[in-house]
């Protein structure tokens, strides 16, 4: 089985982060496991940056790696804790008691208690590209300790996240992991690696079989990090053959509407979403993308992501449709616009985009050619 190494000493945040990510398909091992040595200088200006830096130092390992940073936010102590929480006040070389301490007596008499803890993870290595994963959770400071410290994990102790009634550490592993901000980000590192098990899987299938159309790695991880850069929440596919772009957009955190005409694909993916259990972020239509336009299955719903990858000579028609239905900012995807660029359609899609005034597009030389576009002005949201 494959090593997923987690890259950090403090064993508080191991067991934590080896808990949330239990299901998947990798061997957790820790730093001290691989007998690794040294420690990487953490300069960076963004909790992003500083998780990257940490994943490439103990991604040398050779290993498939995981790295967080996170911080605290306090309103009260604007611009104090951030980036250097833990360093921050008496120290890194503090005990949690200490640290804990010197915090509670900084904010003793602060009528403003609102704090946001961030979490940027990056996972990397072992045939990754570098991605991040971020989470955010609101809560309050309490006065007091409001339950034992948890090792290596101080603020746990006295913060309250948003709509409950108990600090972190009065929660059990289970709970912590389902509402931390923590908990939250490396939850989407969780889902991204199941989903990839299937995903390589399915590539392999297509391999050997050579039956089922699917769009390719590249072009899978180009979709889910672009639904991740604009920040995505609903996606349009039109295309969904056996589910396979589908689970990468899922993987960015969006919530996925996927339409396909044929039966027989069709039911391969219902049988592939339900087996990586992504049934609340993936939705599948059945039916003519078209006909399933008109039926007003989508009204209502608006759109930061359309991904096109269905009858090629249908495309002019499928932007007409999808782009009222896009917000601005929000960007078409289509596939095959390399591969098929012959055919008159295309031309004739290229051109409608490119001669478009609310549309800026380019055309990346991913698989078999993407046409990106993205709105600009018009559209929905338009003032």
């Amino acid at each position: 089985m494959k090593k997923l190494l987690i890259a950090t000493r403090n064993q508080g945040k191991f067991k934590e982060l080896a808990a949330i990510l239990s299901g998947v398909p990798y061997e957790i091992v820790s730093v001290s496991d691989l007998k690794l040595e040294g420690e990487p200088i953490e300069n960076g200006a963004t909790y992003e940056e500083n998780a990257l830096i940490k994943a490439r130092f103990f991604s040398g390992s050779g290993e498939v790696t995981l790295a967080d940073d996170s911080g605290l936010e306090v309103s009260a102590l604007k611009g104090e804790l951030g980036l250097k929480t833990r360093r921050w006040g008496v120290g890194e070389g503090s005990s949690d008691e200490e640290w804990l301490g010197f915090f509670l007596k900084r904010m003793k008499g602060e009528k403003n208690r609102k704090a946001k803890f961030v979490c940027s993870a990056v996972l990397t290595g072992g045939g990754f590209s570098e991605m991040t994963f971020f989470a955010e959770v609101d809560g309050v400071i309490t006065e007091r300790p409001m339950s034992p410290l948890l090792p290596g994990l101080p603020l746990s102790s006295c913060f309250i996240p948003e709509g409950m009634s108990m600090v972190y550490a009065g929660l059990t592993r289970e709970e912590k992991g389902k509402v931390s901000h923590r908990g939250l980000a490396v939850g989407k590192v969780r889902r991204f690696l199941i989903m990839n098990k299937k995903i390589e899987e399915m590539e392999k299938e297509s391999a050997k079989e050579n039956k089922y159309w699917i769009c390719g790695k590249e072009t899978g991880g180009f979709l889910m990090n672009m639904a991740r850069k604009i920040g995505a929440r609903n996606v349009l596919e039109f295309g969904t053959s056996v589910g396979y772009s589908a689970l990468w957009l899922a993987a960015s955190g969006a919530k996925v509407f996927t339409v396909e005409s044929h039966k027989e694909r069709g039911d391969i993916a219902e049988r592939n979403f339900k087996e990586v259990a992504v049934e609340d972020g993936v939705t599948l239509v059945r039916g003519h993308a078209p006909e399933v336009l008109k039926s007003g299955v989508f009204d209502g719903v608006t759109f930061d992501m359309v991904f096109l990858d269905s009858t090629k000579y249908e495309y002019p028609s499928y932007f007409e449709a999808v782009k009222s239905r896009l917000n601005i900012g929000g960007v078409i995807v289509a596939d095959n616009v390399v591969s098929h660029g012959g055919g008159n359609m295309i031309k004739k899609f290229l051109s409608d985009v490119k001669n478009d005034p609310a549309f800026e597009s380019r055309i990346e030389n991913i698989g078999n050619g993407l046409l990106v576009a993205i709105r600009k002005v018009g559209g929905v949201g338009a003032t």
